[in-house]
């Protein structure tokens, strides 16, 4: 552990997709694959990922599992309804029975249309991404206030307006949505899935192919965080936290009235003015009943806004010595 962060386990990590998501929301991550995983950006084990977590999970504060989902996709049913045979394993059942026997909360993710409890449905639009990636997430021993269910299909309800880029029966489409899988149908570079997918750091398209989007994660693991105890950050004092909240209002001489320099702040904005690590913010902020107004892209990346007027009313600052 360092500091005050928590440790995650990540299993059949894959290129750390998922992993980057709980980094961000505040977790150290291990990862365990067993087979080499070189793109993986943090602590990484080469081991068989259920031997490993009945080893060691206890040591960890939850875990996160993405079994292979290889068996339960579109593609493998439908060429299994032709006929063709292929070696993928089902290993949901076994990883789920290992986890609940740890005792650590944990999350399982995979494909739709695989056997998990849907306690959500997460989607790339859900994210402002530009990718629909639906993934059931199964949560043991813990649960969200709001679950997110993607319910959109085939244009309509919330894929309403949008469409997939590439060929389509013989004509191209310049759609909207990146398809980041398989060769053909004119289906993006390399460069364009990860940017669909929301993924910086450099990962094969194979990688890409079967990686999470770091942003599905990262609201996972921000709920996740404030249950395994490490999305409270100490109070700051009262001193620094009074000059903190005075930045950001300023007292008008007609009438006292007070108002904002700034409407909005970004997530780094806010861990700056709370004095934490950026990466926890969105924990402290949902634990106190405070939602983002949405993202915007700025440059290549995405950044999450909060209302100054919400971060004011949850200043760690006792509110009758408020700034005025």
């Amino acid at each position: 552990m360092s500091g005050s962060r928590p440790r995650l386990l990540d299993l059949f990590c894959g290129a750390g997709g998922a992993a980057v998501g709980y980094h961000r929301a505040g977790f150290d991550i291990v990862g365990v694959d067993h087979v080499p995983q070189p793109d993986y950006p943090f602590t990484f084990v080469q081991s068989d990922a259920l031997e490993y977590a009945g080893r060691y999970a206890a040591d960890f504060a939850a875990v996160h599992g993405s079994p292979p989902c290889q068996t339960h996709s579109a593609l493998t049913k439908g060429n299994r309804a032709r006929g063709w045979t292929d070696t993928h394993v089902d290993m949901i059942e076994a990883t789920r029975a290992l986890l609940d026997s740890t005792g650590r909360p944990y999350v399982l993710e995979n494909v739709e249309g695989s056997p998990l409890r849907r306690d959500l449905i997460l989607c790339g639009l859900q994210f402002g991404l530009r990718v629909f990636r639906h993934r059931y997430i199964e949560l043991g021993g813990w649960s969200v206030e709001e679950p997110l269910r993607c319910t959109g299909r085939n244009g309509e309800g919330a894929h309403a307006g949008y469409r997939v880029a590439g060929w389509r029966h013989g004509k191209k489409y310049a759609g909207n949505i990146v398809a980041p899988y398989g060769h053909g149908g004119g289906k993006g570079t390399r460069a364009e899935w990860a940017e669909a997918l929301g993924i910086t750091w450099p990962v094969t398209k194979r990688g890409l192919a079967e990686a999470i989007p770091p942003a599905y994660t990262e609201w996972v693991g921000a709920r996740l965080l404030a249950v395994v105890g490490g999305g409270e950050p100490p109070l700051l004092l009262l001193d620094v936290a009074v000059l903190a909240v005075a930045i950001v209002r300023v007292h008008v001489s007609s009438g006292g009235v007070p108002r904002m320099v700034k409407r909005v702040l970004s997530t780094t904005e806010v861990g700056w003015l709370f004095a934490m690590d950026p990466r926890t913010v969105p924990a402290y902020c949902r634990a106190r009943h405070v939602e983002p107004l949405g993202r915007v892209r700025i440059g290549k990346s995405w950044v999450t806004r909060w209302a100054v007027e919400d971060v004011i009313a949850i200043a760690p600052v006792p509110r009758d010595r408020a700034v005025s």
